[in-house]
């Protein structure tokens, strides 16, 4: 058994009747944090991501956690997938998503993975009677200066 980060407690495995938990882009940074809370907090976590590589996870949750963990590869995009990956779990994270910079070089696939993305992700929770969907967003919302609060006034003005 390795230990997380060297000096981080490792997590203990979910049981087998543990409520499950379904982390969509779970192999980043926020989404394998999220997988150690709720390890931590006694639920089993389901990861959904385009890609399987567990080193994030196994560094932050150790590589126990990172190989037990039902793992789906797939395209937040495509429902078929995202369903498969939601069936048996009662919650959804969303933080599958596309950084300001990627949607900038590709502003349709940005819209894709984030608002289609999304829109898939309440279906799919609305279609498997899920208890509770929540999902995030980064600082991006708040606009270059950083504003206290998100603000529609970039989206009101015309770009050109």
């Amino acid at each position: 058994m390795s230990t997380p980060m060297h000096d981080l407690d490792v997590p203990p495995l979910p049981s087998s009747d543990a409520p499950k938990v379904l982390v969509t882009g779970a192999a980043g940074f926020i989404g394998a944090w999220t997988l150690r809370a709720l390890l931590f907090e006694g639920y089993c976590p389901v990861v959904f991501d385009l890609k399987e590589d567990r080193r994030l996870v196994a560094d932050i949750c150790g590589s126990d956690a990172a190989n037990m963990l039902h793992w789906h590869t797939g395209d937040i995009r495509n429902m078929d997938q995202l369903q498969a990956a939601a069936m048996g779990t009662e919650r959804i994270i969303h933080l599958a998503g596309m950084l300001t910079p990627g949607c900038r070089a590709n502003p349709r696939l940005g819209a894709e993975v984030n608002l289609i993305g999304l829109l898939n992700v309440f279906a799919i929770a609305q279609t498997l009677h899920q208890k509770g969907v929540l999902y995030m967003s980064s600082a991006g919302v708040y606009g270059p200066s950083g504003a206290q609060y998100p603000s529609l006034q970039r989206c009101m003005v015309p770009l050109s």
